[in-house]
């Protein structure tokens, strides 16, 4: 018999929200608040944006926080609410450095993203255990790992792509190499 013991849930979903109205509104947000330096390396990170009048915010916040029910369901995690949001624009050769989200409250987070033209880079998601695939997978050529013998996981983004994660997960996101910015809104579920 063999056994998957320690699994890691990762959510997808394709949504169809107005991209170019949380586009706009980003926009207004970078014109009117300085960004902020966290993992990103180049770009702009906007503060907290839960708690501002802005409709479209609150619908992404209210539709993220639907959507995160079908993965608590089917791993059956009891979570609260939507507790973090902010807007992320990266422009050519922005990228962001690994991290992970955890803390005391943080049970999951994710991205959504608004733009995301092609070679905008990809998000990059870490098997807890670094030392897989240099055990398991050293005379495996690259591209053809799989959930068991590789140490990371790429995501090609889209416009409306949602993705939700354990917030302990750690990850980056590679380079924007396109000309035209990716726009994305990342986000903690308490």
């Amino acid at each position: 018999m063999i056994e998957d013991i320690f699994r890691t849930p990762v959510f997808s979903v394709q949504l169809d929200l107005d991209n170019d109205r949380l586009y706009k509104d980003c926009l207004k947000i970078k014109r009117q608040y300085k960004g902020r330096l966290v993992s990103n390396r180049g770009g702009y990170q906007s503060g907290q944006l839960l708690g501002l009048e802005v409709d479209s915010f609150k619908e992404l916040s209210t539709t993220i926080a639907k959507q995160t029910r079908t993965l608590t369901d089917h791993i059956r995690l009891e979570v609260e609410n939507v507790k973090d949001l902010w807007c992320n624009i990266n422009h050519y050769k922005d990228y962001n450095l690994p991290h992970e989200h955890f803390d005391a409250y943080n049970k999951l987070s994710g991205v959504y993203y608004v733009k995301a033209p092609k070679d905008c880079g990809k998000l990059v998601l870490y098997h807890s255990s670094k030392f897989v695939e240099h055990s398991w997978g050293v005379k495996i050529p690259e591209g053809h790992h799989n959930e068991y013998t590789g140490s990371v996981w790429r995501v090609v983004p889209k416009p409306g792509k949602l993705v939700i994660f354990p917030a302990w997960l750690e990850h980056s996101v590679e380079a924007n190499l396109s000309k035209s910015p990716r726009v994305s809104f990342s986000f903690n579920i308490a």
